[in-house]
């Protein structure tokens, strides 16, 4: 223990001398930057007052008297050769001349200078500013301070502290080292511990030491270590589920894709071999063989179609000009267009309009097309699961309540936010019942999704590839709208479409 405490005494002297021997050069470095900015200031100060050029005139030497009193150093005045004019101390350097090369850039340039001034003392130090009379520099105001005094001042202060600090730290030192030295070891035996579990892959694992000291700190970051290592092995599992999901996504997407494409080819393949081989020889029969590979082909058609359709809305390929239209006018034309096929199935297709649709007011901003294609595929899916003989409804209003009320369906998807303050002055509500076998209760949060058939047997229906409602929800969220469904299984299945309604103002602004 008395060796240890001469070590730390020797330490403590060779320490304290040389941090000495620096403290004095930093408190010189310090009164010349405060002399630098004393000299600043006061060359403003005379800049500001606009005065005469240098004289030894009584205003000249109240206000050198005045800066010297400011500064507590030593103030010279000289005219633009270097010729001292006033001096605070008792004029004793007036007549002397400064040497050029200290005021050249001073009376030149307008710059500031420091340079020794033996002159005034052993370390004295000068700091020239510029005297300028208006725009021109008529002299210089030199500010001489000796450092020495200052420095040596600043320093012994210093050092008592230290001195003090010193005693008061090695006094401590003294009576914690032999702590210190018993427990050091302890923590660190926990800490390679916690490190070998958390290398085995065990970042549950902590180290408990509560003190403040490094080794505390070295605790709290391998504890916040571990648990940054434990939250990314975590988001890593996770975004590896996400991966496996979306793989098996889309796994299941390119089964779906082949099934789908594999059940008409090979319809088309075998009646057309059964043609080709004579196998089918009555004429009727033939017709009607024909009839089936025409609608298969038409199938395989319509597919194909839709997957491009839906993978270029997706990526944006096709270019979409969003202007105001009477969406009356989209859902008229779309019921007019499946008008042949519910006749074809015996179905009674009604469409009905409240008073302000049919005055003109169903003005929404969009894509009549995609519009267009959006409702035909909701009324191509109500005629084909609905029984013949059946009835389809069409019905569109305006409703004027906000999206979130109490009469918000169940299973709607918002819109963009920029179109909740157009959906709260109005919507356009479009509803398409059926009278089908309606959808399990289950199902109904993927309906949107491709390829999802709420009943599997539906597949079996021609024309059924499950991206009807996926294109549609796609193109219904592209014009900020919401779509929802409703069904209970034996009493059918209700389609809701809403769009913000445009004001007239609006309207009429793109019109």
């Amino acid at each position: 223990m008395a060796t240890f405490a001469i070590i730390i005494l020797l330490v403590g002297l060779i320490m304290g001398a040389y941090q000495s021997r620096l403290l004095n050069r930093y408190f010189r470095s310090i009164a010349s930057d405060q002399l630098v900015q004393q000299a600043r200031n006061m060359g403003l100060l005379i800049s500001r007052i606009s005065l005469s050029p240098p004289s030894d005139s009584a205003l000249t030497r109240s206000l050198v008297s005045v800066i010297s009193s400011m500064t507590s150093s030593r103030v010279l005045v000289t005219d633009t050769r270097g010729v001292i004019l006033v001096d605070s101390s008792n004029g004793l350097l007036v007549g002397q001349q400064v040497a050029p090369q200290y005021l050249r850039e001073t009376l030149e340039q307008g710059q500031i200078e420091t340079f020794d001034f033996p002159v005034a003392g052993t370390d004295a130090v000068g700091a020239a500013v510029p005297w300028r009379t208006g725009n021109y520099i008529t002299g210089a105001m030199i500010l001489i301070k000796p450092l020495s005094a200052v420095a040596r001042q600043s320093t012994l202060q210093a050092a008592r502290f230290m001195a003090r600090a010193g005693i008061l730290a090695m006094a401590v030192a003294l009576a914690l080292s032999y702590v210190l030295a018993s427990n050091i070891t302890e923590p660190l035996t926990r800490m390679a511990q916690v490190a070998r579990s958390i290398s085995k892959g065990d970042f549950r694992q902590r180290v408990d030491i509560d003190s403040k000291d490094e080794l505390g700190d070295l605790a709290q970051a391998m504890n916040s270590m571990s648990r940054e290592i434990s939250v990314l092995v975590e988001n890593l599992t996770q975004e590896k589920e996400k991966l496996k999901a979306l793989n098996e996504e889309r796994k299941n997407m390119m089964s779906d894709i082949s099934h789908d494409l594999r059940t008409p080819l090979t319809s088309i393949r075998g009646f057309v071999e059964a043609l080709q081989d004579g196998v089918i020889t009555d004429p009727e029969e033939q017709k009607r063989t024909l009839e089936i590979i025409h609608d298969e082909t038409q199938r395989l058609s319509r597919l194909v179609d839709d997957l491009f359709y839906l993978a270029r809305l997706e990526s944006g390929d096709i270019p979409v000009e969003m202007v105001p239209l009477d969406f009356a006018d989209v859902v008229r034309s779309s019921v007019n267009a499946v008008r042949p096929q519910s006749i074809e199935k015996n179905l009674e297709l009604r469409l009905t309009t409240d008073e302000g649709v049919r005055s003109g007011k169903a003005m929404v901003k969009g894509s009549a097309d995609r519009l267009t294609r959006a409702v035909l595929n909701l009324l191509d899916n109500a005629i084909k699961y609905s029984p013949e003989g059946g009835i389809v409804e069409v019905s569109l209003s305006i409703a004027a309540e906000s999206p979130g009320g109490p009469d918000e369906p169940p299973g709607a998807t918002q819109g963009t936010p920029e179109t909740q303050h157009a959906s709260a002055r109005g919507r356009m509500v479009l509803t398409i019942s059926d009278q089908g076998p309606g959808i399990p209760k289950e199902a109904i949060p993927h309906i949107f999704e491709r390829f999802y058939r709420a009943d599997k047997s539906r597949a079996r229906m021609r024309s059924s590839a499950g991206l009807g409602l996926s294109i549609a929800k796609f193109i219904v969220d592209q014009h900020g709208g919401s779509i929802s469904v409703e069904s209970e299984l034996g009493k059918g299945t209700t389609m809701r479409i809403e769009l913000p309604l445009l004001t007239t103002a609006e309207g009429s602004l793109h019109t």
